[in-house]
């Protein structure tokens, strides 16, 4: 084995699926151990567990079977941790956000942060156009979190200022008004 050994969990029907295989080849071509599951109890202990459009919290007993449980989440966390930021972002009427690489912990969102990077977007994209935008970045992120383990460098710093919370969407939250305007 060449470099840390990696479990990636993601929900069986999400979006992000699709940009998850060539990472895998990536990782498994240069020697990693790699599991990719949809189901949290058949994964093997692992130096590194990435919850990548995971809609379950983590206890504590299973985070301690990894080195590391890495979460990607689209906000400047401490601001926006919760549910669907990109989503609410935009309709906040942002062009750009912060794509965060954090620990899991309790409360959710709350852990280390180890890499961040900014995206941008125009403000007319459609929703394949989005999750494209955020699986690029949530890939670049634990590619570069991996290739730190493995050379011993990843570094962590704690978040600071005042959490902000994004709540669960539900289906109304996605209604159109047919008496407002769409621009």
């Amino acid at each position: 084995q060449k470099g840390p050994s990696v479990v990636i969990l993601s929900d069986a029907r999400s979006w992000l699926n699709r940009h998850l295989p060539p990472l895998l080849r990536t990782l498994l071509e240069r020697g990693h151990r790699v599991c990719w599951s949809s189901d949290a109890k058949t994964v093997p202990s692992a130096d590194l567990c990435f919850l990548l459009s995971w809609g379950r919290i983590v206890d504590a007993t299973f985070r301690a079977r990894f080195r590391h449980v890495l979460v990607v989440h689209a906000s400047d966390v401490p601001r926006g941790r919760g549910w669907s930021p990109l989503t609410w972002r935009i309709l906040e009427g942002a062009k750009e956000t912060v794509v965060s690489l954090l620990e899991a912990e309790d409360p959710v969102d709350s852990g280390v942060i180890y890499r961040q990077e900014r995206v941008e977007f125009s403000g007319n994209e459609l929703l394949p156009e989005l999750q494209n935008i955020l699986g690029e970045s949530t890939v670049r992120l634990c590619s570069e979190a991996i290739a730190a383990v493995a050379e011993g460098r990843l570094a962590a710093r704690p978040q600071e200022g005042d959490p902000t919370w994004y709540r669960r969407r539900k289906p109304e939250d996605s209604r159109l008004d047919p008496e407002r305007s769409l621009g």
